[in-house]
């Protein structure tokens, strides 16, 4: 396995790595760096005020704290929908 795979089904042919997609790829390359890139500074903010509206409303629930999983559910929306396609997003 590699990111930035595809296969041609019809005809059958070999699995290749598709260059469009990898020169667009920017996740792969950050996860493999040395150093991991620094995030913005308003970034930053929007985290820490998030952090803190969370705190308070969990404060406010006393000990009915839902458990992790409770609220959110991720649904993966099949095959590649982590990384932009060609195809689907006519790039």
């Amino acid at each position: 396995m590699q990111s930035n795979s595809y296969v041609d089904i019809r005809p059958p042919r070999r699995v290749l790595v598709d260059p469009i997609s990898e020169e667009k790829d920017r996740f792969h390359p950050a996860m493999a760096a040395e150093v991991l890139p620094e995030l913005p500074l308003a970034t930053n903010e929007k985290f820490a005020e998030t952090k803190s509206i969370i705190s308070n409303r969990l404060a406010t629930l006393d000990n009915d704290v839902p458990d992790a999983g409770d609220e959110l559910v991720v649904i993966p929306l099949g095959t590649n929908s982590a990384l932009s396609s060609r195809y689907r997003n006519g790039d």
